[in-house]
């Protein structure tokens, strides 16, 4: 979950990939699903929530994206790469230690 707060305008935040509170803020007939798991652009803020430029067509100037709807901040520079178990990661060191 993101913090609002750590967010400014032009930023990059992934969106969360399933709801975690199925009765929570996100549109009940699933209009917004198909932002879920995403990378979208903060462009202000709004009664607590993220407003984001992809969707700006959608709803009423777009959807508004609160704390538990945003995942983590996304870094421009890099692609979003699925996250790796401990295990693998050690196992993957051992490997390397091997040669």
């Amino acid at each position: 979950m993101v913090n609002i707060e750590d967010l400014a305008p032009g930023m990059r935040v992934k969106i969360v990939d399933k709801w975690t509170d199925p009765g929570g803020r996100q549109e009940p007939t699933g209009f917004m699903d198909k932002w879920l798991g995403t990378v979208m652009t903060v462009r202000g803020f709004l009664y607590g929530a993220a407003r984001m430029e992809e969707d700006i067509k959608e709803y009423e100037d777009g959807w508004f994206w609160y704390p538990e709807m945003l995942d983590y901040i996304a870094d421009d520079d890099s692609e979003d790469f699925p996250s790796v178990s401990e295990s693998d990661f050690l196992a993957l060191l051992y490997k390397g230690a091997e040669r």
